[in-house]
């Protein structure tokens, strides 16, 4: 029982089952990696937009746990970034704005709290 092989271009064809030379094999495995590793990369870099306001969001509130040992300009300086970036977070398209704002306020009141308890 001899294999009929029948040469079609570069493809061989044995049974009616086409086979490529190894060249073409390992191009399209080399363009396939290629094609995949494009397509992650891109993906990553998709994903993850920058977001300046956020590195803003999370300096400001990042106070929240040394507030008490600030001074009064010190608190008096970051309720006013916090009222800037409410105004920047106001006018934002972002579906996580109404959770950024309301964190953000909470911020603001706690600075806010601690300066009055001071006496500023």
């Amino acid at each position: 029982m001899n294999p009929e092989k029948t040469f079609v271009g570069k493809a061989v064809v044995c049974n009616g089952i086409a086979s490529r030379p190894r060249e073409a094999v390992l191009w399209n495995l080399l363009m396939s990696l290629g094609i995949l590793f494009l397509l992650l990369s891109a993906s990553t870099s998709w994903g993850e937009e920058e977001v300046p306001w956020k590195d803003e969001f999370e300096r400001l509130c990042g106070y929240t746990d040394v507030a008490t040992t600030l001074d009064v300009p010190q608190l008096t300086e970051l309720i006013t970034d916090c009222d800037r970036l409410l105004e920047r977070l106001e006018m934002l398209n972002d579906p996580k704005k109404k959770t950024y704002i309301f964190r953000t306020k909470k911020c603001r009141d706690l600075f806010r709290f601690i300066l009055e308890t001071k006496g500023g």
